[in-house]
């Protein structure tokens, strides 16, 4: 009867990821899909950033370091929301402590994203920013983008194209100045964003709130411990506290729950 009971578990908690993922997707579609711009110094992101707003939402400039703190903007790509961030230069020796905060903050909002689009300058290659893309977090999705490409002459940039198109990561080439790849790298960024807003037909339905990610994650968290017990009395234990937390995700608040809460949160008596 425990295994039984253990094994029921084990698949609840399955569908509970399932749903918490499927919740991901619903707060993605609210608050749109973070995307992070990043790359070393002058690499041409507040470039790309501004053709892809269709405005100068960021100050482009020849010094490097310019961009010191995050530049969000909301943007449609392929008909879901993005929240684009441009970050500060991920500058290897930063002295300026406004640029190494800057530095961090980047790094922190990549973190927090969903997908990581690297710039690169094509005249540095695509060792480079194949550098930087293993100092990031290698869980997350990511496009690598080599700007100023109308900077090379010919040859040099159908060899680059040749080494973009090796297997591996693959690297595409843009120009902000004469819009050359601008229309692909739209395309390559809505084939990313898709999957992360779109639900499995498991678990479709419609958009949980934060509050209701919160309690699921806490009914997660019981019924994984109470897969962990042998103990018959600490698994009804765990699954009990689950239960709670399924009433309070329904609506279904006890006497006793009612009682707490206003000898609580109540000045009652005096």
């Amino acid at each position: 009867m425990l295994d039984i009971a253990r094994k029921r578990a084990e698949e609840l908690a399955k569908e509970l990821e399932a749903q918490l993922g499927d919740g991901r997707r619903g707060e993605r579609l609210r608050s749109g899909v973070r995307v992070a711009l990043l790359g070393r110094p002058n690499a041409g992101k507040s470039s790309i950033f501004n053709v892809l707003c269709r405005r100068e939402a960021a100050i482009v400039s020849p010094k490097a370091g310019t961009t010191r703190d995050i530049v969000e903007a909301s943007l449609d790509i392929g008909g879901f929301p993005v929240q684009l961030g441009d970050t500060a230069g991920l500058s290897r020796r930063a002295k300026d402590p406004i640029e190494r905060q800057g530095v961090a903050r980047a790094r922190s909002w990549a973190a927090a994203s969903d997908l990581l689009l690297l710039v690169g300058d094509c005249r540095r290659g695509v060792r480079e920013l194949e550098q930087l893309s293993a100092t990031l977090p290698t869980d997350l999705p990511r496009l690598l983008v080599l700007n100023k490409c109308d900077l090379l002459e010919q040859a040099d940039l159908r060899t680059l194209a040749e080494t973009c198109e090796s297997p591996g990561q693959p690297c595409m080439l843009v120009s902000c100045r004469t819009g050359s790849g601008i229309a692909e790298l739209v395309r390559a960024l809505a084939l990313q964003v898709a999957p992360l807003c779109s639900s499995s037909e498991a678990t479709a339905g419609s958009p949980i709130s934060e509050r209701q990610q919160r309690i699921l994650n806490y009914c997660l968290e019981s019924v994984q411990q109470a897969t962990l017990h042998e103990q018959p009395d600490i698994m009804a234990e765990f699954l009990r506290r689950a239960l709670v937390h399924l009433g309070q995700l329904v609506g279904h608040i006890s006497t006793e729950d009612l009682l707490d809460c206003i000898f609580r949160d109540f000045c009652v008596g005096k």
